[in-house]
C-alpha cells in the first residue's frame, strides 16, 4: 500500500520562506540595481524575491519565462536603472536552486 504524506501549513510556509531566501541570495549575488554592493542592508531585494517567487509558481514552461518575470519585477522596482546583462544567467540559477 502506497503511503501519502501531507505537509502542514507551517511546513509549507517554511518551504516557501526557504525558496524566497534562495532567490534573495541570488539577487544579492547579482545585485541588479547595485544597491547591495553599495552597502545596503542584506534584505535589500526581499520584496523583489517575493514577487519573483509568486510569479514563478504560477507559470508553466519556466525556463524562458523566469527571465521575463525578472525583467518585469526589476523594471517595476528600479525603472531602467538595473543591470540587464545578467538576467539570463540569474534566471538559470533561480531555476537550478529552487524546487519550483
Amino acid at each position: 500500500m502506497k503511503r501519502y504524506t501531507t505537509t502542514t501549513n507551517s511546513e509549507n510556509l517554511k518551504i516557501v520562506k526557504e525558496e524566497i531566501k534562495k532567490i534573495q541570495n541570488l539577487l544579492n549575488k547579482y545585485d541588479p540595481s547595485g544597491a547591495y554592493s553599495a552597502g545596503m542592508i542584506e534584505d535589500e531585494y526581499s520584496a523583489e524575491a517575493e514577487k519573483i517567487y509568486q510569479k514563478i509558481t504560477r507559470i508553466e514552461g519556466k525556463d524562458k519565462r523566469i527571465e521575463n518575470i525578472l525583467t518585469e519585477v526589476f523594471t517595476n522596482s528600479f525603472g531602467d536603472d538595473y543591470d540587464k546583462s545578467s538576467l539570463p544567467t540569474l534566471a538559470q540559477e533561480i531555476l537550478a536552486v529552487s524546487r519550483l
